[in-house]
């Protein structure tokens, strides 16, 4: 009975030191120091046994010896493959047969040279590895296989600065980069950024774990000036990486945007109308239009003597003329602001000290008794001078040029028009047009070129015919004029930015519905639950082109009523979740950043899928589960010497009172075994707990 009990003892003492153990092991995440050493087996087999080999008949042979088709508990492998002939060179391809959906398919290692008997790194998931060789012969053969990775996902990490700071009136932009030890990739939609507009996810290119990404806006304009706090979130379908930086847009003093006059002549013939009245256009994005009272308009003559005056309030010039006025005329007209009487100590950095600031147009105009026009006095071109008719071929440079006299003295405006589009127009007595036809402008055309007081014109015609291979059919359009970009621009980047994806609508709404009806199908979703998601995207740089325009709809999960507890990864209230039923609209995902101790980590915000724990490193958890072993044994150790020095008592008191023990036995044998033995074998705690002091056996 004592040997018994004693047994019992040991046995859950020692249960109950593996329990501990599994439970530190738990908050490892998946395999740990100790149990991967006491339960980690044998790779699990995925299909067939033995080494990899390839046979082709009549030519040689590739075999496979590592990696094997089995399941790896960790990255990095051995490459070691063997041929039945020399070989010249080995190369491999690794290729991703599962992840997140964002790299399904994609290409990891392509066509990489290596000599036998190295070490890679392959991807979480499903690979497929290629190996490929040439002979000395020149015979070229390959082999696969096809291993998986299993391990713990870990959580991607951002690499981006805390701070920074723009100008009003400039772009942001920054180039950071997510990574993931597990080799995910990110593209649209996996990098996004809470505050859109004015911020925007640019997502440039990847190379291995990491992917270098650009945060950036348009203009940031009066509105946007002050902090910014958007939290950057990198999804690899397994967890989140979220990190909130400062933005800060400092102010700057913006000059005034004034409106210049039209060249104007006035004529004195008809002495009834002799008056002029014209308010100059300005506004100041600080102090308001021409009306606010917060502009000061003034007026200088450069050429002739000045007879009238600018109202500085308001910008008003009222004036009348006579015979005696007949002249030509240049007058500067400038518009300036309050400027900011205490500027902020960012103005510094934005090369800013607060004062006024102007703008100024000048006006040129002529009174004169009868308008006359404006006259051409000299053309050309480089290719034959002043032949008016010529032959261009594509791509070739032709520079055109016109001289023009305004008899009234102003000087004259010279505008260009290919056809009927036109090109541009200065105010310049000689001016040029540099001129490259394209495909589109085959054939036969007319290129104008007007001298013009905006009243009165002087035109001449150069009849073009641009010779190049016919257009093929469907290929007309998309140019901005001779010499123009066409398609997605010559010299223009496109940078498109791009806001939250909508709420899912059944798909039954949109006219495109048999189209969407097929891309459900293709995702094994019903007409019931077939959905769609829209979305705005614009190109900040304004680049008129869409070839790198992101998709603007996407197919989704439909369900009637979104929420936080669907089960269903979906957008709603205006914003998207992150993860299933978090982020965005719903409770904040759990992270590597949330400052909480969640998702399987070994101290707050490090361990587990995060990085590891600075402070409580690998080997102290050793230590931890040390201490508690070693608690353990030491209360085992104090109930065992508890045990043996009852059953001493035990034998001293059956010695003494034998007889008068089984007596108490015999006449108390309708009390429960239990009872019995309690006091049988622990008569000093029966006794107490029955607040029986008095020994049974004396007297």
């Amino acid at each position: 009975m004592k040997k018994g009990l004693i047994v019992i003892l040991l046995l859950v003492f020692i249960g109950l030191n593996i329990l501990v153990l599994i439970s530190f092991e738990r908050q490892r995440g998946v395999t740990g120091f100790f149990l991967s050493r006491l339960f980690q087996a044998a790779p699990t087999v995925l299909q067939g046994f033995g080494e990899v080999v390839l046979s082709v008949l009549g030519r040689f042979t590739i075999t496979i010896h590592s990696p094997q088709p089995l399941t790896y508990f960790n990255h990095t492998l051995d490459l070691n493959v063997s041929a039945d002939t020399e070989i010249l060179n080995w190369w491999f391809t690794l290729r991703r047969l599962s992840g997140n959906g964002v790299c399904n398919g994609q290409l990891v290692y392509d066509g990489v040279g290596f000599v036998p008997n190295i070490s890679f790194t392959a991807v979480r998931g499903f690979n497929e590895l290629v190996v490929y060789a040439n002979s000395t012969k020149g015979e070229v053969e390959n082999a696969s296989v096809v291993f998986n990775i299993s391990i713990s996902p870990h959580a991607p990490f951002l690499l981006l600065s805390d701070s920074f700071v723009v100008c009003e009136g400039n772009a942001f932009s920054t180039l950071f980069q997510a990574a993931d030890d597990d080799l995910d990739c990110f593209s649209d939609g996996s990098v996004s950024v809470n505050e859109t507009p004015p911020f925007f996810i640019f997502i440039h290119n990847r190379f291995l774990n990491t992917t270098t990404i650009e945060l950036f806006s348009g203009t940031l304009g009066k509105s946007e000036v002050g902090l910014h706090r958007p939290e950057i979130t990198a999804n690899d379908g397994d967890n989140l990486a979220q990190k909130v930086i400062n933005i800060s847009v400092f102010p700057i003093n913006n000059i005034p945007v004034i409106v210049s006059i039209p060249i104007t002549t006035l004529e004195t013939y008809n002495l009834t109308n002799t008056s002029f009245y014209y308010q100059v256009p300005a506004n100041d994005i600080e102090d308001g239009g021409s009306n606010s009272g917060n502009l000061t308009f003034n007026a200088t003559f450069l050429l002739g003597n000045p007879f009238f005056s600018i109202n500085q309030s308001t910008g008003v010039i009222n004036f009348s003329y006579n015979l005696s006025d007949i002249g030509a005329y240049q007058v500067r007209i400038c518009a300036e602001d309050q400027g900011i009487i205490a500027p902020p100590e960012s103005f510094t950095f934005c090369n800013e000290t607060g004062s006024n600031k102007a703008a100024c147009f000048d006006w040129d105009f002529a009174v004169t008794y009868v308008n006359r026009r404006p006259n051409i006095t000299d053309y050309g071109n480089t290719k034959n001078g002043r032949n008016l008719s010529l032959e261009i071929n594509i791509g070739e440079l032709v520079i055109f040029n016109i001289s023009a006299f305004d008899p009234d003295g102003n000087t004259p405006y010279i505008g260009w028009y290919f056809d009927s589009t036109f090109l541009k127009r200065n105010l310049l007595n000689y001016d040029e047009l540099i001129f490259v036809p394209s495909l589109a402008e085959v054939g036969a055309h007319k290129l104008y070129g007007i001298a013009t007081d905006l009243l009165l014109n002087d035109t001449i015609v150069w009849n073009l015919t641009i010779i190049g291979p016919p257009a093929p059919p469907g290929a007309g359009g998309g140019s901005s004029g001779p010499g123009g970009a066409s398609g997605a621009g010559a010299g223009c980047f496109e940078k498109w930015g791009c806001d939250e994806w909508s709420t899912c609508q059944n798909a039954s709404l949109n006219r495109e519905h048999e189209n969407i009806m097929k891309t459900c199908s293709l995702f094994n979703l019903s007409e019931e639950y077939c959905g769609f998601q829209l979305r705005r995207c614009l190109d900040v740089e304004g680049c008129n082109a869409t070839v790198r325009k992101p998709r603007e709809l996407q197919i989704c999960y439909f369900t009637l009523y979104p929420s936080c507890n669907d089960g269903i990864l979906n957008c709603h209230d205006s914003r998207c979740e992150l993860l299933v039923d978090c982020g965005g609209p719903c409770r904040r995902c759990p992270t590597g950043s949330d400052e909480k101790k969640n998702q399987g980590e070994d101290g707050i915000d490090c361990g587990g899928p995060c990085p590891t724990c600075l402070d409580i490193p690998f080997f102290d958890i050793r230590k931890r589960v040390g201490i508690a072993v070693n608690l353990f044994i030491f209360l085992a150790l104090l109930l065992l010497l508890f045990i043996a020095y009852e059953v001493m008592r035990i034998r001293r008191l059956r010695r003494q009172y034998g007889k008068k023990i089984k007596k108490i036995v015999r006449t108390e044998s309708s009390l429960s075994s239990a009872h019995v033995v309690s006091r049988y074998y622990f008569p000093t705690i029966y006794y107490l707990a029955s607040s029986s002091f008095q020994f049974p056996y004396e007297g």
